[in-house]
C-alpha cells in the first residue's frame, strides 16, 4: 500500500489496512491548514510483523541418480517476502520390484 489519507482534526489515531507482511514502511504524518498548508513531517519506520508464506511454486527434480537428485522450486506466490531460507526434508518410501512375490 503506497498513498495519501486525509484524517479529521478530532482523530488522533488511524488505522491503516491493506498492508504486506514482512515490509518495511515509513508512514509520514503532516498537519494541514485550512488554506492547504502543509507543516513540517513527522516520520516513522516501521516493520509489519512475519507471516507464513506461502507454499513453494513449481517443485520439480532435474535430475535423479541411483544415490542423489536435485531438487528446484520458486518463490511462493503467496508472502515471498517474508522467506528468510527453505527448509528441506526427504523421506525414504521403498521401491517395489518388478516381479516380487507377496
Amino acid at each position: 500500500m503506497s498513498g495519501e489519507l486525509t484524517v479529521d482534526r478530532a482523530e488522533e489515531e488511524v488505522t491503516l489496512f491493506g498492508l504486506l507482511p514482512c515490509t518495511l514502511y515509513t508512514l509520514t504524518i503532516q498537519a494541514v491548514n485550512e488554506d492547504s498548508v502543509v507543516g513540517d513531517a513527522a516520520k516513522l519506520q516501521l516493520e509489519t510483523k512475519e507471516a507464513a508464506p506461502g507454499a513453494v511454486q513449481r517443485l520439480s527434480t532435474t535430475s535423479v541418480g541411483s544415490e542423489d537428485f536435485d531438487a528446484r522450486w520458486q518463490d511462493p506466490i503467496d508472502d515471498p517476502q517474508c522467506v528468510a531460507d527453505y527448509q528441506t526434508s526427504v523421506t525414504e518410501t521403498l521401491c517395489q520390484q518388478a516381479g516380487a512375490v507377496n
